[in-house]
């Protein structure tokens, strides 16, 4: 009833106005709604890719990609002890080509 009492009182080309912004929506409806299961479904992406990164375990308050808790630090005596290791093995290398040289 109020419907029919308003349109009494618009004019022509109020009415086909208000008839084009009918169909305008009509038509952003559905492109809406669209948008909407697209933006969830992308929300639902980001979800499992941090899960992924994060390795399962979100942890609250960090931010994905940072190292876990404090960096391990070595000993002065642990580092020595590598590079005295890896010393050797290049000495051994540089001896067996010296020889396999020799040998030719």
């Amino acid at each position: 009833m109020k419907n029919v009492r308003l349109a009494q009182r618009l004019s022509v080309e109020q009415l086909e106005a208000l008839i084009e912004a009918k169909k305008r929506l009509q038509k952003v409806a559905p492109l809406e709604r669209k948008r909407d299961r697209l933006l969830k479904a992308a929300a639902k992406l980001q979800k499992k890719i941090d899960r992924l990164l994060d390795g399962g375990k979100a942890a609250a308050g960090r931010k994905p990609g940072r190292p876990r808790g404090r960096k391990r630090k070595l000993s002065a005596a642990a580092r020595r002890k590598i590079v005295q290791a890896q010393k050797a093995r290049w000495a051994k290398y540089r001896a067996a080509m010296k020889a396999k040289g020799e040998a030719q």
